[in-house]
């Protein structure tokens, strides 16, 4: 398993940070993943790079490659 990868289907928690307000060269998405779930959160917070965003953390149930994704975490972001 490759930790490094930000996208693996492979990875426990899946984020998903929609911003209020599409950023010039992102968009209005941006989906990372991770097997840690304060690793995960660090990084929301560094690519959200301070802007008002919602963001939903889920966590594979399943192991993989089953899935069996559940809301594990739920938030806003503010400046």
């Amino acid at each position: 398993m490759n930790n490094n990868s930000l996208r693996s289907p492979k990875h426990r928690f899946l984020a998903q940070i929609n911003f209020n307000v599409p950023l010039e060269g992102i968009g209005s998405v941006i989906t990372v993943t991770d097997n840690d779930l304060g690793n995960l959160k660090h990084l929301i917070a560094q690519l959200a790079q301070g802007c008002p965003a919602h963001v939903t953390i889920r966590e594979n149930k399943a192991v993989y490659p089953s899935f069996d994704w559940k809301v594990a975490d739920e938030y806003n972001l503010n400046k």
